[in-house]
């Protein structure tokens, strides 16, 4: 489902999301990085990234994701926000 302020960026789903974190590139932008444990074997491992649309296009986004063999979904844009916002409160 796609977010309201960040786009995504899924690289496992047999991951039980257990902290995050967020680091920088190396031209500056931040991003979050969701960790799990994965559902066979031990330690941590990345299960997806989240991108502050303030500070990241959806292009850009969509780039650095696919560098990391991830499946990219865009924010929602503010009118789709607002639209699935309104139907979760009943209006």
């Amino acid at each position: 489902m796609p977010l309201p302020n960040e786009h995504a960026c899924s690289l496992r789903t047999d991951v039980t999301v257990v902290g995050s974190r967020t680091r920088t590139t190396g031209n500056g932008k931040k991003y979050r990085i969701l960790f799990g444990i994965p559902k066979r074997g031990n330690g941590s491992v990345e299960r997806s990234y989240r991108y502050p649309k303030a500070n990241w296009s959806a292009s850009e986004a969509r780039a650095h994701c696919s560098q990391h063999g991830g499946k990219f979904e865009a924010a929602l844009v503010q009118s789709a926000a607002r639209r699935l916002s309104k139907a979760a409160r009943g209006r």
